[in-house]
């Protein structure tokens, strides 16, 4: 061991050991200073913190130039530690206090950046204050040897967090980088109209709506904005919130201005991009006014649909009234005709006409046997026989339609050919149901289609059927329909 000053060293070789640590951790810890401040993102939050740090890595840096001048002297000089350079002379014993300003700064940080780990520092270099390194005594040595280990397994701690933040890009211009290359556009300028940022976005925004650059007057940039607006997609807060305006047919912004927080008085203008948004509902807009078209469309294919079913209505109520007064004209002018037409047959006749109203209502499909019936029962009472082959088709639609086909003809064979017999023939396959009805009356020399011919053959070619007309040997109407499988 050495004695200096009072202080006991190690041997020389562990003291020339230790100087070039020491000179080693004051060169990196003045390094990592400049580079944490290079490299760290800072923010008006973090000014006073980053102030800090470097402030306490330069004190460091200081203090361990003094350790490595104590080992020095200690090494190589006399009985007192003094500090020689050039004529000056300085007792080392006095510049070791400087480790009291470093453990300050420690502290101030601990305190206000909620950094305890710097606790271990201050404990580790209270070692370093002269008292309690002469109240060490042999001990001392250790706590120096403790104290440069310790201070250089956290310098290269710090050495791997900042290669780790360079390895990131992590430097205080990273905020500005990342900030120049998003797709929303800032801008942000004091209350003067000059610029403190704009990124690239929000430059190629004001150049297409030809408002001023980088060295424009900016005092007025954001009532120029919602005057453009104005003509154009206004929002619906106005200027208060913010104003859309399409740049171009593919791009759509949203401009919102709001103060700066900062010590900068100003304000901040951000352009959002809202392309695909503004794409979006012109998309629904035009969803709409397609979904408008097509609903008045609707509307009036309906109106033309009930006008249609009105219109049918009242075809086939014309074609009822023709059909049954036309059988009861038919039948009683037969009777009129016959001068000796007994009485009871006169008395048979009378519910042909006070049930008119009654047979107008009732509909052919809802029960075609007893419509077949009535039918040929109200024939026979005039003397018109009819000679009935085969039966109504199992579906009651084609059976009512032949009701009225048989109604139709055999009101026809009464009224212009005075038939006095009429065959029906009926048959059906598996496909399509047939009817034949021949009248024994007076040809016709031409056949003239007129309501009730008519009629009839609107109905069968509405049911997908056909109508033939032959006029000989005798008269005769022939219908096929097809039936539903």
């Amino acid at each position: 061991m050495i004695m200096a000053s009072g202080l006991v060293f190690p041997k020389h070789v562990v003291l020339e050991f230790m100087i070039v640590l020491l000179t080693l951790l004051a060169t990196l810890q003045l390094t990592f200073a400049l580079m944490r401040a290079a490299f760290l993102a800072t923010s008006a939050s973090e000014r006073r913190g980053r102030l800090l740090g470097v402030l306490y890595a330069v004190f460091l840096c200081l203090d361990f130039v003094v350790m490595a001048a104590v080992c020095v002297s200690g090494a190589y000089g006399g009985p007192l530690l003094v500090l020689e350079f050039f004529s000056l002379r300085a007792p080392l014993m006095v510049l070791m206090w400087a480790v009291a300003p470093s453990m300050a700064v420690a502290c101030m940080q601990v305190a206000l950046l909620r950094r305890p780990l710097l606790l271990c520092d201050v404990v580790v270099l209270l070692a370093v204050l002269p008292p309690v390194a002469q109240e060490l005594g042999p001990l001392w040595p250790f706590a120096l040897i403790l104290m440069v280990a310790y201070f250089v397994g956290r310098g290269v701690g710090d050495a791997g967090e900042l290669l780790r933040l360079r390895k990131l890009g992590l430097t205080r211009f990273s905020p500005g980088e990342a900030l120049s290359v998003v797709t929303e556009g800032m801008l942000c300028t004091r209350d003067d109209g000059r610029v403190l940022f704009m990124n690239d976005a929000m430059r190629s925004c004001l150049g297409e709506l030809g408002l001023p650059l980088d060295l424009g007057d900016f005092r007025d940039l954001w009532e120029r904005i919602v005057s453009l607006a104005a003509g154009g997609a206004r929002s619906a807060d106005g200027a208060k919130r913010g104003v859309r305006i399409r740049i171009s047919a593919d791009e759509t912004r949203y401009f919102t201005c709001e103060p700066l927080s900062t010590r900068h008085k100003g304000r901040c203008i951000i352009a959002y991009d809202i392309s695909e948004r503004d794409q979006l509902d012109r998309r629904l807009e035009r969803t709409g006014k397609g979904l408008e078209r097509a609903g008045t469309e609707l509307a009036e294919s309906l109106q033309r649909v009930q006008e249609v079913a009105r219109i049918q209505a009242s075809l086939h109520m014309r074609s009822r009234v023709h059909d049954v007064i036309g059988q009861r004209v038919s039948i009683l002018h037969r009777c009129l005709e016959d001068d000796r037409l007994p009485d009871e047959t006169v008395a048979t006749l009378e519910p042909l006409l006070v049930g008119i109203l009654d047979d107008l209502r009732v509909h052919e499909a809802d029960d075609p046997q007893a419509s077949l019936a009535a039918v040929i029962a109200a024939f026979e009472l005039v003397g018109v026989r009819f000679c009935v082959t085969g039966s109504l088709p199992a579906d009651d639609e084609v059976a009512g339609l032949f009701v009225r086909v048989i109604r139709e003809a055999s009101t026809n064979a009464l009224h212009h050919g005075q038939a006095h017999t009429i065959w029906l023939s009926m048959d059906q396959t598996a496909r399509s149901a047939h009817l034949s009805v021949e009248n024994d009356g007076t040809v016709p020399a031409a056949v003239r289609e007129r309501g009730g011919i008519a009629g009839i053959r609107r109905r069968v070619a509405n049911a997908g059927g056909s109508l033939s007309i032959n006029r000989e040997p005798r008269f005769s109407i022939h219908v096929e329909v097809p039936l539903a499988r």
